[in-house]
């Protein structure tokens, strides 16, 4: 804990201040019986924690001028973590913050500086599931502001239902992202933006994994026609799958390219989840997927619901909406924001 704030320290150092931290006036021979650890090993440890101001004595003064960090039976008491590791933490962000612009201002140098002496300095070729796989994670783990994927088809990389269990990793098909507060480190988070395709939506799983998006802030669109298994980070490297085991990473200014039709695509996509919408979540749902393609069949599998039951919430809407047909359904619901 505290070598990750930068912090000098042992593993016993650690485990002797979260003791004190929850056991106000504890000796070192307490420290030393509750984490089996030596009282000679936990007095240098609180001398420690004492240099960096982390932990003081109960007492105002030792007695008879002896150092209460050599007296096992002295009493401890810890400075409020807030207080003492506060300044610390912000100090170690800032020079986190700094590392990583200094960093980035590297690489954009390269990238202005370098001229290209081969075609893998614009594109790599990626075989095999494993390798595609381990090179989406590195994509998503060096994405700083922005990661932009379709959705399409049956993904032989990662399956949904892993995703879904698994957030942390990203994929242009199923996965789900990390905590949209705050990343670990403490940096902003990354922003998502996802579009699926009818044959996303006929998967096993895949309302839910949109949903999950959806609750973890991601921006995700429904498109009509049928996408490419596609992922962009910052705007600087993407990912195109091309067949079930090889995939292409494109590197500037190949990623232009994979830019330029994610925006296009984007443009023209449906919200998934509109801002207002007068339909109950079912009935959107239902018309989500009727507007991307599926059939009865496939619509009541991803309901769980029967294909009979598909017809006839599908006719109530229609009368509704007072048409005739699922075409017009569509257009009506469309233009009336139900959908």
């Amino acid at each position: 804990m505290l070598s990750g704030l930068g912090i000098d320290g042992t593993a016993t150092d650690d485990e002797v201040y979260r003791f004190i931290v929850g056991n106000i006036g504890a000796s070192a021979d307490d420290v030393a019986r509750a984490i089996d650890r030596s009282p000679k090993k936990v007095l240098r440890s609180i001398r420690r924690l004492r240099d960096l101001g982390l932990i003081s004595p109960s007492r105002l003064a030792p007695e008879d001028g002896v150092d209460s960090a050599d007296d096992p039976a002295a009493r401890w008491r810890a400075t409020a973590p807030d207080a003492a590791l506060g300044p610390v933490l912000r100090r170690a962000r800032r020079r986190l913050h700094h590392a990583e612009a200094a960093l980035y201002d590297l690489v954009d140098l390269y990238q202005r500086e370098h001229v290209a002496e081969s075609p893998s300095d614009y594109l790599e070729l990626i075989e095999g599931r494993d390798a595609q796989a381990h090179r989406l994670r590195q994509l998503q783990r060096g994405a700083r502001v922005t990661i932009d994927a379709f959705q399409t088809g049956r993904n032989a990389v990662i399956d949904i239902a892993t995703a879904i269990r698994a957030p942390n990793l990203v994929n242009p098909v199923e996965a789900a992202p990390a905590d949209p507060g705050e990343s670990p480190d403490g940096l902003p988070p990354v922003a998502f933006r996802v579009v699926a395709d009818g044959d996303f939506l006929t998967e096993p799983e895949a309302l839910r994994a949109l949903d999950n998006r959806v609750a973890m802030g991601h921006e995700v669109r429904i498109a009509d026609a049928p996408l490419i298994k596609l992922a962009i980070a910052d705007g600087n490297v993407g990912m195109l799958q091309v067949s079930a085991t090889t995939a292409v990473v494109l590197h500037r200014p190949l990623v232009v390219l994979g830019i330029e039709l994610f925006e296009s695509v984007w443009r023209h996509a449906r919200p998934y989840e509109p801002g207002t919408t007068p339909l109950e979540p079912a009935d959107r749902r239902l018309l989500q997927l009727m507007l991307a393609g599926l059939t009865d069949t496939a619509m009541a599998r991803q309901l769980d619901i029967s294909p009979r039951t598909v017809q006839r919430r599908l006719r109530a809407l229609m009368d509704e909406a007072r048409v005739t047909t699922r075409s017009q359904l569509g257009w009506h619901a469309l233009r009336s924001n139900w959908v």
